[in-house]
């Protein structure tokens, strides 16, 4: 499902910010994420806008922090890219990285 030259990218402040290329990096993301949240998806089914090639994904983000055992609510966006079928590129955007943060116990400086 994932194109090989797929990327992920996640804001730079965050535990798991930055790019994860390909299958493998998008596996090592995938544990990370496991790593710093104990809980993490959707809270009501994401709406979705498409358009060619690219969807927008706006969705709640509900949420709980490994360190911290503490829960968010957060809105989100993602957009995603596909090639061929395949899924080129999501870039994630949070409105709120300060209160991600917080929840993870994460000081980004």
């Amino acid at each position: 499902m994932l194109d090989p030259d797929f990327v992920l990218v996640e804001p730079a402040s965050l535990p798991y910010g930055g790019e994860w290329r390909g299958p493998d990096g998008f596996l090592r993301f995938l544990e990370t994420m496991n790593r710093v949240w104990s809980r993490m998806g959707p809270k009501d089914p994401p709406v979705h806008v498409e358009q060619g090639d690219t969807i927008v994904l706006l969705a709640t983000l509900d949420a709980v922090g490994r360190a911290t055992g503490r829960a968010i609510e957060v809105p989100v966006a993602q957009v995603v890219r596909f090639r061929a079928g395949l899924l080129l590129e999501a870039r994630m955007f949070y409105f709120d990285t300060v209160a991600v943060n917080e929840a993870l116990g994460h000081d980004p400086r």
